[in-house]
Order: C-alpha cells, then sequence, then structure tokens
C-alpha cells in the first residue's frame, strides 16, 4: 500500500475503506466506506488553496472526473454535503458545468428534502442571442424538456423579479402553444387555470368544466364569439356576443295586458344588479291586435304598461330591460391606446428563433 501524507494518496485495493484510490489530508473515519475514489479534506487552510477531496483536472480529455456505475448500482458520482453544494460542476468554456446523460432514467437527478433539488443561476446580462444566459435549460426532441412533478406544492414554479416569469413558445402550428389538463377524478370541483392579483384581490379562474370567472372586464380586438351546444350532438354551432358602447346589463319577461293596463313589477334579483333608480329603457313586443302598448310610468320598484289612445285590450306582451350597472362607472366607448400584445406581437424585442444545438 502506498500512502503520501502530503498528497494524501493511497493505492490499494486491500484497506480498510477497499477503494481503489485513498485520499485524506487529515485524520480519517475508521468507519467502512466502499468507493471507487474517496477523497477527504478536513483542514482549514487559509492560504489560496481550494481544500478539495478530490481534485480532477483535465486538459484536452473528456471528464475532469468521471464515475461508472453498473451492477445495479446507486450512481456513478454522488455528492454529499451538509453545507453548500452536494455536486458542483464549473466550466469556463461556455459548455456545461454539469452535464448529464442517459439511454434511461434520469441524466440528471437532483432530489431534496428542504429547499431546492436543482438549482440554475445565470448572473450575466441578458443576451441579445436568442437562448443564451440562461439558468436552467431543459432540451428534447422527442417528449417533455422540462418535467415537473410534485405531490405536494408546485410543480414548476416560476419567477422573475423583472421581466417574464415564464415564456412559452411553439413554432409549429401543428400543436398548441399550452396545454393545461385537469387529471384528477374530480372533474367537477378543479381549477385548470387561477390568476390572482395579491395586491389588489382580482382574479381570474378556468374551472376543469370550462367555465370561466373574472372580477375585471373581457377585451377583444376582434370579434367576440363562443360555440353553444345544439340539438344535433354531431356539431356545435358558433354565436357572436353583442358588443356595447356603454356599461349595461338586461332582463326579460313576459305579462299580460288586461282591459289596456298592466303592472310588471322588476325581479327582486334584478334590482340587485342595477342602479335604485328609474333610469331604465323597457321595450314591449305585444302579441295581439292593439293600438300600441306604451310605458306609462316607471319607478325602481317596477313599471306599468297601458293600451294607446284608452284602448281595452287584453293580450299577452314580452319584455326587454335595459339598465346601467349597479356601481358602473365607465365611460361611454372609452379611449384605449394600441395594445401590442392584442396584435400577434410579443412586446420587448423580435420573435425567438429554435435554441441553438
Amino acid at each position: 500500500m502506498l500512502n503520501i501524507s502530503g498528497n494524501g494518496v493511497a493505492v490499494d485495493g486491500t484497506s480498510a475503506e477497499e477503494s481503489g484510490i485513498v485520499g485524506t489530508t487529515d485524520a480519517m473515519s475508521a468507519s467502512a466506506i466502499y468507493a471507487g475514489v474517496y477523497g477527504v479534506d478536513n483542514t482549514n487552510n487559509s492560504g489560496t488553496g481550494n481544500n478539495v477531496g478530490v481534485f480532477g483536472v483535465t486538459s484536452n480529455g473528456s471528464w475532469g472526473v468521471e464515475g461508472d456505475s453498473n451492477n445495479g448500482a446507486n450512481g456513478g458520482v454522488y455528492g454529499d454535503a451538509t453545507t453548500g453544494y452536494g455536486v458542483e460542476g464549473y466550466t469556463a468554456s461556455g459548455a456545461a458545468g454539469v452535464y448529464g446523460t442517459t439511454p434511461s432514467g434520469y441524466g440528471v437527478y437532483g432530489a431534496s428534502n428542504a429547499s431546492t433539488g436543482v438549482l440554475g443561476l445565470n448572473t450575466f446580462a441578458m443576451s441579445s442571442v436568442p437562448y443564451e444566459n440562461i439558468g436552467v435549460e431543459g432540451s428534447s426532441t422527442n417528449g417533455s424538456g422540462v418535467l415537473g412533478v410534485s405531490t405536494n406544492g408546485d410543480g414548476v414554479y416560476a419567477y422573475s423579479g423583472a421581466g417574464t416569469g415564464a415564456f412559452i413558445e411553439n413554432v409549429t402550428n401543428l400543436d398548441p402553444t399550452l396545454t393545461i389538463e385537469y387529471a384528477s377524478t374530480d372533474s367537477t370541483d378543479g381549477q385548470a387555470i387561477n390568476v390572482f392579483n395579491n395586491s389588489t384581490g382580482d382574479y381570474m379562474v378556468l374551472d376543469a368544466l370550462g367555465n370561466l370567472t373574472l372580477s375585471g372586464s373581457v377585451t377583444a380586438n376582434k370579434g367576440d364569439a363562443m360555440f353553444t351546444r345544439t340539438r344535433n350532438p354531431n356539431s356545435d354551432e358558433e354565436l357572436y356576443g353583442s358588443q356595447e358602447a356603454e356599461a349595461i346589463t338586461e332582463d326579460v319577461g313576459s305579462a299580460q295586458l288586461v282591459n289596456g293596463a298592466a303592472a310588471v313589477r322588476l325581479g327582486a334579483d334584478f334590482k340587485q344588479t342595477i342602479e335604485d333608480s328609474s333610469a331604465y329603457m323597457v321595450f314591449l313586443t305585444p302579441y295581439g291586435d292593439t293600438n300600441g302598448l306604451y310605458v306609462a310610468s316607471r319607478t325602481p320598484a317596477g313599471f306599468v304598461v297601458r293600451e294607446s289612445r284608452g284602448g281595452r285590450s287584453t293580450v299577452a306582451f314580452d319584455y326587454r330591460i335595459v339598465a346601467r350597472p349597479y356601481g358602473a362607472r365607465m365611460a361611454r366607448l372609452p379611449h384605449v391606446a394600441a395594445n401590442p400584445h392584442l396584435r400577434g406581437r410579443r412586446s420587448g424585442g423580435p420573435r425567438l428563433a429554435p435554441p441553438h444545438a
């Protein structure tokens, strides 16, 4: 057995630690350790040295340190640290600090009981070249470039102090840019998308049944359309939503004119949604021959309909009420500055190119 205390090198496979090469610069634990390479440094060097347990350097080769594992072993290289990094990779050539590849399983696997399993950090300024200066990059020719799985918490969490927390781009026209699937067996009570403003309390929720609820408004630069079900089980149709010059709320109903008069009370639920006044509009459609119908009076409680010229007809009619929503203070046809997001352009520069090889 060869043991040089200055360099901490031992060459023999018969030592108590059963290592091909054992290096230590301080007292080494007597517990049994089985490793291809075992390096320990317990010194406290205040000079310029790195104090590294195992240090591998290559000037024109593949790897500074290479670990190989087979026959059902756990891993080729294992790093364990009570503080700092279990495994740290650095490169000055612009390649990869840590590179992992595997024909099956995980190329790089990071696990943490607290904090972060894998951390990618880039401290350089934003490059003008697309897809450079990236903290973590995931690339795949078939499958998922990045997969995030969590049984408790966020599968993927994106945060940005300046810029975009998460940007998603698709360069093909065959597949969707973003697909969200709610896979729970209880599909009646789940949220596919939840957007919440922590400062104002505004929100937008798209549930697993396709229902969209939001506290703000919907703005469209082209027609506003939605699909509706039909009696034909093999097809749906597309309907266009009406676009109004100002905020309004409506209600419709039917009533009966008796001896030329009818009193119609506003629904208690509808009254809660409109301004507490009589400044609402009523449109009438009679279903029979009359001298004409008109609205004789309007109050917050309801309105009175009469037949013109003192008529005494008894006839059914429909009505439509148009009112201003309660608390609405929106301007009529408010001016909106041109928004590039509504015209298919992305702010902040040109479209990104596919990532480099």
